[in-house]
């Protein structure tokens, strides 16, 4: 079974939604925990996409709402370091061995510089809104845990303004 999360503003900050829509979901005891904003539409297969990764996190970039058309960051070495979760496929178990809070909108991953072909980053508090700050903290969360996080490739959701429907 798949639990569908949609984080809601009448939940609080995009990070307290989540968690709520989170909690909620994992009563169900579901297979998967889809995560869909509800401004996102995803592709047609995009399901099927995200399951067959196998990952423990599965996710379909979305466009940047800031300076470039990706919300996935990676490490010079091709290494997956931020992915937005705006549209992504989540393992259940994994919210078992992760710390809550799982999200966090207060503080903002930083990227300070490149070091021996990693990046060094640093959480710092946040003084404004970010577009991708829970949704970072929450994979950099399931990278250091040690879970696998995938993005696939080949697919984009989109970005739809609710107020034009």
């Amino acid at each position: 079974m798949i639990a569908i999360a949609q984080p809601r503003i009448e939940f609080g900050t995009r990070a307290e939604a989540r968690e709520k829509e989170i909690k909620r979901c994992l009563k169900m005891n579901p297979t998967y925990i889809l995560m869909m904003d509800s401004d996102q539409t995803m592709p047609i297969r995009g399901l099927n996409a995200m399951i067959n990764t196998g990952a423990d996190i599965s996710c379909i970039d979305a466009p940047s709402k800031g300076r470039d058309d990706s919300n996935v960051r990676c490490h010079p070495n091709g290494d997956l370091y931020i992915a937005t979760i705006s549209c992504c496929l989540i393992k259940p178990y994994i919210f078992k061995f992760l710390e809550e809070p799982w999200f966090n909108s207060k503080v903002a991953v930083i990227e300070e510089r490149v070091k021996d072909g990693k990046i060094i980053y640093r959480y710092e508090q946040k003084y404004q809104d970010d577009n991708v700050g829970e949704d970072a903290y929450f994979i950099r969360k399931a990278i250091e845990a040690g879970f696998r996080v995938e993005v696939v490739s080949n697919m984009k959701c989109k970005h739809f303004d609710l107020e034009a429907i």
